[in-house]
């Protein structure tokens, strides 16, 4: 890897670094100014950290309304199971809580939409 790569990486990294500190921050700030209980944040930021994973592991489907609109109720009860989390359980249950719940909705995806890939012919039988 040539070394103008490597730098522009790391310009990148900064870059999306301080974009992430400014957004939080700059929510926080407006939560405070407009008198909205931090948690709204807490559940807004939780959803959105889900949408790349979604463009990443759902790109052929998304062109279909009816699971756009299971991502989107999916991606807002993320974030409410990740505030209950966070306020009723203790950091030790967080991890399981969160893989239990996107492996349901991995699997009701699955169930309403077949998103999973099935192995047919060759990988079937290895």
């Amino acid at each position: 890897m040539s070394l103008a790569k490597q730098f522009l990486d790391l310009i990148l990294v900064l870059f999306a670094a301080s974009l992430l500190c400014v957004g939080g921050v700059g929510a926080f700030w407006l939560a405070d100014r407009y008198k909205l209980n931090p948690i709204w944040i807490f559940v807004g930021w939780n959803s959105i950290v889900l949408i790349p994973m979604f463009f990443k592991k759902f790109r052929g489907h998304l062109k279909r309304p009816s699971f756009i609109v299971f991502l989107v109720v999916w991606t807002v009860f993320h974030g409410f199971v990740v505030v209950g989390l966070m306020r009723w359980l203790s950091f030790v249950y967080w991890v399981p809580g969160i893989l239990i719940e996107l492996t349901l909705g991995f699997l009701v995806a699955d169930w309403l939409f077949g998103v999973l890939p099935r192995e047919t012919g060759r990988e079937a039988r290895s």
